[in-house]
């Protein structure tokens, strides 16, 4: 059964390997309790699941956060450092990453912080190097439920309950452990609380946009006029004509107010009979008449 410890008011839940209802393992893998460190101090429960190139292993589990660790075989083959096991780790969708046993048995390969407490989260390992004389031995998954952080204490950590048959330096090993994870969660949470990145970014955009408009706004008073060959709108004289002489076609008044009366003009009219004289010769008789008169 899954084994929960309580660490500065925060829960953590310990998977041992040999938790099969838990961990689904594909059938490369040999569930032993020899063959491994002895120190319970390196191995949680005295348990380890041997993995060969090619193993594979998954993980569901809901929390804000996960620890992977592996232990070593005993006795170690020589040069061990320089043939540790690789595996590749894959949470949920995210990318796979390919990492290195840690050097220290007991020590966390993998850990993620933090993770979105409202979904389901799934961890795959497979093996990708490992010898016979150095295979890759699972010890145990510890995740964080979904919890508030901020009961979390910062004071030294409280005792917790110990698992049937650990010892005291095993608890206080573990617990080491567990305050590590707890401190990369409270750091993450501290910086998820910082400054309000949206709110920067927003002002950032606004003001940029705001510089944008004033300089659209110079342009089209004062460099498009220019361009023109007219004067810019914050410079023109005070009359009305000229400040609107570019917005509307202004034409002369044929009849202007302040204009002085034109004088009157005398026209001279004929009557018909006149008119009729200068413009037809009189016949002969007639003209002799009137020159008689004379």
């Amino acid at each position: 059964m899954p084994f929960n410890v309580t660490v500065r008011n925060v829960v953590f839940t310990a998977v041992d390997d040999s938790e099969t209802d838990l961990i689904s393992y594909d059938d490369t893998w040999a569930h032993v309790t020899t063959g491994i460190d002895p120190d319970p101090d390196e191995t949680y429960n005295q348990t380890g699941s041997i993995g060969r190139v090619h193993s594979s292993l998954t993980f569901n589990f809901q929390g804000i956060a996960i620890i992977a660790g592996a232990t070593f075989p005993s006795p170690l083959p020589p040069n061990a450092n320089q043939t540790l096991p690789n595996v590749t780790v894959t949470l949920d969708s995210n990318t796979p990453t390919r990492v290195s046993i840690a050097s220290t048995p007991g020590d966390a390969f993998f850990s993620a912080v933090p993770l979105l407490p409202s979904v389901p989260h799934t961890l795959t390992i497979t093996v990708d190097e490992a010898t016979d004389a150095f295979p890759f031995i699972l010890d145990a998954l510890v995740y964080v439920p979904p919890q508030d952080l901020a009961q979390a204490q910062v004071a030294a950590p409280t005792p917790s309950p110990s698992p049937a048959g650990a010892s005291s330096s095993s608890d206080d090993a573990q617990e080491a452990r567990f305050n590590d994870i707890l401190s990369q969660l409270l750091s993450a949470r501290a910086a998820k609380n910082g400054p309000p990145v949206g709110a920067i970014v927003g002002g950032t955009i606004g003001g940029v946009v705001l510089l944008a408009l004033l300089a659209s706004a110079v342009w089209y008073f004062y460099v498009r006029p220019r361009r023109k060959g007219g004067r810019a709108f914050f410079y023109a004289p005070g009359k009305v004509s000229d400040m609107l002489a570019d917005e509307y076609d202004l034409k002369p008044n044929p009849f202007p107010l302040d204009a002085a009366p034109a004088a009157p003009t005398r026209s001279l009219s004929f009557s018909s009979t006149s008119s009729r004289v200068n413009a037809e010769p009189l016949p002969a008789g007639e003209r002799r008449t009137l020159a008689g008169n004379h």
